[in-house]
């Protein structure tokens, strides 16, 4: 059951705008699913461990006193009724960044999350459309917030490519708040696109080339995404493809990635060494999410869905990925053995890179199977031979055996099985 020091967590959180109601209640019981599975979790370790909320707004939340929590409960109640009065749209700042921007007008609201707002807004010298990132006030004062923003506008600065979304700019507003000029895509996020049900399966081929292009892009130079899911790749009014959304992307060789940080990410599409908190992620995590990603695109659901995060891993982590074709049987075998290949547990067998992806899907494209898996399989099958043969040595060793000890003495007669 969540404990006192859970549901005071809950209710900061939603008191500070970091959750939303209905989020809470579902934190508090994925608390008790995660008890009666062994698993002696406490809230806020959900919270940061499926990537909801920062480790560090977190831990600010945590020291919110008990009696300002309990002031505020009434109008920030963890019920159906709070929730609806509320409206699906969250408050602005009350001081807009409309005029903090220099060079720049915000002229509506894209999105919010736990690492800050993104913005619609026009360059006032081009009047070219941006969207405008900016990093909560709330999170700014935190050396380890501060590192993971940078680092995101300094790998979106460093990339340039036509399926990854482009940063322009970089600065801070007259505030003091951090804020990223990226590249404003026209159109609409894939999930959106799947609530429609499965995609026609040349589509997702060509969606998934041009996702595996964008982070071929993006590995060689040493760069891993860490999130790839539905609701960032954006699908522009022309047919362009983009990975969007790099807050969570790092370096291969960063060493200062934190243990919880390396947990965050999206259960429905994560890797298993994610899921299981490795440090060493490395690119082949991306393309098991991209495999993920067209599994869903073309059977119209997440290849290991369920109702709690944990469940969702812990699938992840131990059972085998599904067969495409048996899910809908439309999907061709070949573009089934491709999106499996993706997704095997043991990386060393999966796709080494989003090169090989883009090859095999090309070929599938084509009607053609896929190299990259008959290549595992041939070298299943040359240890399977291998083997065969050792077998046959050892049986034409035994039949040896039996004829020598028979010559040696006649009258005995060794058993079939020796």
């Amino acid at each position: 059951m969540p404990t006192r020091e859970d549901i005071s967590f809950v209710a900061a959180a939603v008191l500070d705008g970091a959750i939303r109601p209905s989020l809470g209640r579902d934190l508090l019981s994925w608390k008790e699913f995660a008890e009666t599975n062994g698993n002696q979790l406490s809230v806020m370790e959900l919270a940061i461990g499926c990537g909801f909320i920062d480790n560090d707004k977190a831990k600010a939340i945590a020291k919110i006193p008990a009696a300002e929590v309990k002031k505020d409960s009434k109008s920030k109640r963890l019920s159906p009724k709070a929730e609806s009065s509320k409206g699906t749209k969250e408050k602005p700042q009350s001081r807009p960044v409309s005029k903090q921007i220099p060079g720049y007008k915000i002229t509506g609201r894209l999105a919010a999350g736990s690492m800050g707002t993104v913005y619609v807004a026009k360059n006032e010298k081009t009047g070219e459309k941006v969207a405008v990132k900016v990093l909560s006030r709330s999170l700014r004062s935190k050396q380890a917030n501060l590192q993971r923003f940078y680092r995101e506008t300094n790998i979106m600065r460093t990339i340039n490519h036509p399926n990854l979304v482009r940063a322009y700019d970089v600065g801070e507003t007259q505030g003091g708040q951090p804020y990223l000029v990226m590249e404003f895509v026209e159109g609409q996020s894939l999930d959106k696109f799947l609530r429609k049900g499965p995609m026609n399966q040349q589509e997702a081929i060509r969606i998934g080339r041009s996702i595996a292009q964008g982070l071929h892009h993006l590995h060689t130079r040493d760069f891993v995404h860490r999130d790839i899911k539905p609701e960032n790749i954006l699908l522009s009014d022309k047919g362009e493809v983009k990975v969007a959304d790099f807050g969570l992307a790092k370096n291969v060789d960063d060493s200062y990635i934190t243990h919880t940080e390396t947990m965050i990410g999206t259960p429905l599409y994560m890797p298993p060494e994610q899921a299981r908190s490795e440090t060493a992620v490395d690119v082949r995590a991306d393309l098991y999410s991209l495999g993920c990603v067209l599994f869903h695109m073309v059977t119209g659901r997440p290849p290991f869905p369920g109702e709690h995060p944990l469940t969702v891993m812990t699938k992840h982590l131990y059972d085998k990925a599904p067969w495409a074709q048996d899910v809908n049987g439309n999907v061709c075998p070949h573009l089934s053995r491709a999106i499996y290949h993706m997704m095997r547990k043991d990386r060393d067998k999966r796709y080494q890179t989003a090169r090989d992806v883009l090859m095999d899907l090309e070929r599938v494209e084509a009607g053609e199977a896929p190299l990259k898996p008959n290549e595992h399989l041939k070298e299943r099958l040359s240890h399977l031979q291998a083997d065969l043969g050792k077998q046959q040595q050892l049986n034409e060793s035994k039949s040896r055996l039996r004829d020598w000890f028979s010559r040696l003495v006649p009258a005995y007669h060794l058993p079939e099985r020796l």
